[in-house]
């Protein structure tokens, strides 16, 4: 009898240690990325902020430099990064699409990042219980997750910074309650904008969105977070472009190619002007499509599944 009675505790406690074992952890990822043995697939899922757009120049965005940081922090691993940002999406909006471009996907760590859309149209509570459903969801398909409260911003009546400190809170009570970490983006932005605006501007494209500069402040945050320790990148890492203007403007004079990348109207309006000003100018417009689609996307929209590389080309 005592011998079965051992059997049925060990064989609980067993249990038990696998269920642990096979729970989703960031101490289970960073296991990962030191081994470096396979590589650690990560999703960074949210809105325009974190999706590619002109904000950062149209070539990447905060979910490859935070690929590169992570190479800082730990150099044997061997990471995927996977964008899964769009456009004017709320919370509820990536709920809805988080099972084919998040789950799907098969990730070992997603990075949430959404706020600056329900700021100004989700209700704070709801808010934070979707953040909660993003957890779970996460949690049952065996991925860690890393909160990333929004930047700050310059004020407007949708978006006062007030209220997005309120939904940063929410956030961080959400990491918290769910044994997540949460890189404090918010707090760090705000912190630089009271002690020097001008360094913080030099962090934006405009009054919500930050420039590539922004997002290289994003991933060195984000995996300072998870490896804690400070986590720098250099300006050549981050892929600075060159000053374009002087450029473009000489191939525009000389009747070399030159390739445009507009969304609608713009793609009809600039080759007009441009040939007002250059009427030698050889223009290829590449229209960037505006229907709401992630890198993430099956399939995508032309724009994110290629287009970035016919533009180049």
């Amino acid at each position: 009898m005592r011998t079965l009675i051992f059997a049925l505790v060990l064989s609980a406690g067993l249990g038990a240690a696998q269920s642990q074992e096979a729970s989703p952890s960031i101490a289970g990822v960073v296991r990962q990325l030191e081994m470096g043995q396979n590589p650690v697939r990560v999703v960074c899922f949210g809105d325009s902020i974190t999706g590619v757009y002109y904000h950062t120049g149209s070539r990447r965005a905060w979910t490859d430099l935070l690929g590169l940081a992570i190479l800082k922090a730990w150099p044997s691993a061997k990471v995927e990064m996977v964008n899964a940002g769009i456009s004017g999406n709320t919370t509820a909006q990536g709920l809805a699409r988080m099972e084919r471009e998040v789950i799907a996907k098969r990730p070992d760590l997603v990075a949430v990042m959404f706020g600056m859309n329900d700021v100004a149209r989700t209700p704070v509570e709801t808010y934070e219980a979707n953040l909660r459903q993003i957890s779970a969801r996460c949690c049952r398909a065996g991925a860690a997750v890393i909160f990333c409260t929004p930047n700050s911003v310059t004020e407007t009546p949708d978006r006062p910074n007030a209220k997005l400190a309120e939904f940063s809170e929410a956030m961080r009570r959400v990491a918290a309650g769910e044994g997540w970490p949460v890189a404090d983006a918010f707090a760090d932005w705000e912190s630089l904008r009271k002690r020097d605006f001008g360094a913080w501007t030099l962090l934006m494209s405009e009054t919500i969105h930050p420039n590539l500069n922004g997002h290289r402040r994003f991933a060195e945050l984000m995996a300072s977070t998870l490896s804690g320790k400070a986590i720098e990148l250099a300006d050549s890492e981050v892929g600075f472009d060159p000053d374009p203007i002087p450029l473009t403007r000489s191939r525009l004079e000389a009747g070399e190619p030159v390739k445009i990348v507009a969304m609608p109207p713009y793609d009809q309006w600039f080759p007009e002007l441009a040939r007002n000003h250059f009427p030698n100018a050889r223009l290829e417009v590449l229209t960037w499509p505006v229907t709401p689609a992630s890198a993430a996307s099956k399939g995508g929209d032309p724009w994110s599944s290629g287009g970035r590389e016919a533009a180049k080309g």
